[in-house]
């Protein structure tokens, strides 16, 4: 079946975006730390035209001794940051120390999980105080790009920044959220597959009630036999999902082939990337050929207000 109709809101090989990020390395003025790989554009209008979002995907490795990153700054965006640890068994377990301020307000990170950066909220320094194993940072922008034209001159329009305290902007556990996810396993009325882990919310309203979208991630575990997973459906926003691969040293390399329908056409997956779903397309069936080793699938709902399902489709279950 011919895929020119849907190809491109596929990104199959992520590119550098480091001339993306003007807070960080040489734009900056600071050293790149030596244990940061390239970051790589995961979703990013300059690759998918569509897209509404600005994500990135990079490796941390470990290294002995503390590294400061990232300055303070402030986008008049919300952005979410993402951290998760490479042990499919262990996902909780991110390996790693980070530290991130907000506000002035200084935080430590050692658990899988994220921090939502409601717009006009000064954040960062960012840094690792220990990292024992590699683990993906995620960089969310809910906006086309990282930085916009209002960055620099002055953000006297922005919305308010977050009130303290800060921690209820971070998600340190991962909760299971299968009960959110209607359109696959026993909330569809059919099974997960049993090389799935659960679905774990990675930010939401539930948790963070400042949060604009809703995302889960999943480890999908190795299997020989084809599985499949979700049904087609369609939704009101757009969506965006992510797979990426657990080899840090071949970052490309997805270890599995993903099947994937949208709009009626079917797609083949074997790189780390992502889709970009507009608001009203049907996609699905998803599954998988093959798997070889673990990989990381990310589903990011851009619902605007931080549930899976929409507030008119909320509204129709409980009537």
């Amino acid at each position: 079946m011919s895929q020119n109709r849907t190809e491109h809101l596929f990104v199959r090989n992520m590119r550098s975006c480091a001339a993306d990020f003007i807070y960080e390395g040489d734009p900056a003025g600071l050293p790149n730390p030596t244990n940061v790989d390239e970051p790589l554009g995961l979703m990013r209008p300059a690759d998918v035209p569509e897209s509404s979002i600005h994500m990135s995907h990079t490796w941390i490795r470990p290294i002995a001794e503390p590294q400061h990153w990232v300055d303070e700054h402030e986008h008049d965006y919300d952005e979410i940051l993402i951290w998760t640890g490479a042990d499919p068994d262990n996902p909780e377990d991110l390996g790693a120390e980070l530290y991130f301020e907000i506000e002035g307000v200084r935080h430590s990170v050692t658990t899988s999980g994220s921090v939502y950066i409601p717009a006009g909220t000064k954040h960062c320094p960012l840094g690792f105080t220990s990292i024992e194993r590699p683990f993906n940072f995620s960089a969310l922008s809910l906006n086309a790009g990282y930085s916009s034209e209002d960055d620099a001159p002055a953000l006297a329009e922005k919305l308010a920044p977050a009130a303290p305290p800060y921690e209820r902007l971070f998600t340190r556990e991962l909760r299971d959220c299968a009960t959110d996810m209607v359109n696959e396993g026993e909330a569809a009325g059919g099974e997960r597959p049993a090389n799935l882990s659960d679905p774990w919310a990675i930010v939401r309203a539930a948790d963070v009630p400042e949060a604009q979208a809703y995302i889960t991630m999943s480890w999908v575990y190795p299997t020989d036999e084809p599985q499949h997973w979700v049904d087609e459906h369609v939704h009101d926003y757009d969506e965006v999902l992510v797979w990426t691969g657990s080899d840090p040293d071949a970052p490309h390399d997805l270890g599995a082939e993903v099947t994937f329908e949208i709009g009626g056409e079917r797609h083949s997956v074997t790189t780390s990337g992502s889709v970009y779903i507009p608001a009203g397309t049907k996609h699905c069936p998803l599954g998988f050929a093959r798997v070889d080793r673990p990989f990381r699938f990310m589903a990011i709902a851009l619902s605007g207000d931080g549930h899976y399902l929409s507030a008119a489709e909320r509204a129709a279950a409980v009537g």
